[in-house]
């Protein structure tokens, strides 16, 4: 017990009262884990037991900094969410008192979209659990058609390359992060048709009124972001999109009044993007979405 009084003092202080859904004293309102809690290096006499407890409280920790202080997960609530027939079984598994059961780490990967290799060894990075196998990015409708899903959200990389991924929101607490990554800008050859199958996924989203929305991140949160290291709510929401070129990169004649302004918001890889859509459009006869229907949701007569 002597190597859990950093966690007894974690649980206990105000800090560890805001996470057990209890009010500080001192504070105004309740509020997230704290963000400069971090756990201790892994010490000799730590178990696995232990360090599992750690990653759980970590796990709580980064889905928190989502909330923005306003509604946020407690152990009562972590407990609620799971179906646990105790609170105290959360509890215990936190302060190192009970091991946590296989059922219960496959149960909290499963609900928050929390890597279990992470949860049970460390391996990994804490939100890396990708959607697998999606070669181009029209691949993902196929499942898109057969899952439930809130939102798509299309994240792009301010890099001079043009990298873009996809992250899906599943429901409040869940995301899953497409396991591939593209090209915007890609020129003839290798990459190129995926430029036009991007053209195409979209196209069909659009048509078939599902939400979406785009966002431009700085290189390195960009891959952070993608790889698992943070929790996608932290970043991705409607209310925080900070971009429109998901639904721009459609309009490849600039039919839209902000057409001209293409290149200084969106960069030359952008720009030869939707180059290489015509392209395929005009010389291999690919299917042209109307901007027009596209705008009001609906196929073409």
């Amino acid at each position: 017990m002597e190597d859990l009084k950093w966690l007894l003092m974690l649980l206990f202080s105000g800090i560890g009262n805001r996470f057990l859904g209890k009010r500080d004293k001192n504070s105004k309102k309740q509020s997230v884990v704290a963000d400069s809690v971090q756990p201790p290096k892994k010490q000799e006499s730590q178990t696995e037991s232990q360090m599992i407890s750690l990653r759980l409280i970590r796990a709580v920790e980064l889905m928190n900094k989502s909330n923005n202080g306003y509604k946020f997960l407690t152990i009562p609530k972590v407990a609620e969410l799971l179906s646990l027939p105790r609170v105290s079984q959360f509890e215990n598994v936190l302060l190192g008192k009970e091991e946590a059961s296989i059922d219960l780490l496959k149960s909290f990967s499963s609900f928050f979209g929390v890597n279990y290799d992470w949860l049970l060894e460390g391996k990994g990075e804490p939100f890396s659990n990708p959607l697998r196998r999606i070669h181009d990015p029209f691949d993902l409708m196929d499942w898109l058609q057969r899952n439930p899903y809130e939102y798509v959200f299309f994240v792009r990389s301010k890099s001079s390359f043009g990298e873009y991924g996809i992250v899906i929101k599943l429901n409040e607490y869940r995301y899953i992060t497409v396991d591939s990554w593209w090209a915007l800008g890609a020129r003839s050859g290798e990459g190129s048709y995926q430029v036009y199958s991007l053209y195409q996924l979209i196209g069909e989203l659009k048509l078939s009124g599902a939400r979406c929305c785009s966002f431009d991140f700085e290189e390195e949160l960009f891959w952070d972001l993608l790889n698992g290291k943070h929790y996608p709510k932290t970043y991705l929401s409607p209310m925080k999109h900070n971009s429109f070129w998901w639904d721009d990169f459609t309009d490849i004649s600039g039919y839209y009044p902000c057409a001209s302004g293409y290149l200084e918001a969106y960069g030359e890889n952008f720009v030869r993007g939707q180059r290489m859509v015509r392209y395929f459009i005009k010389e291999k006869g690919y299917k042209e979405y109307s901007v027009h229907n596209l705008a009001w949701g609906k196929t073409a007569a």
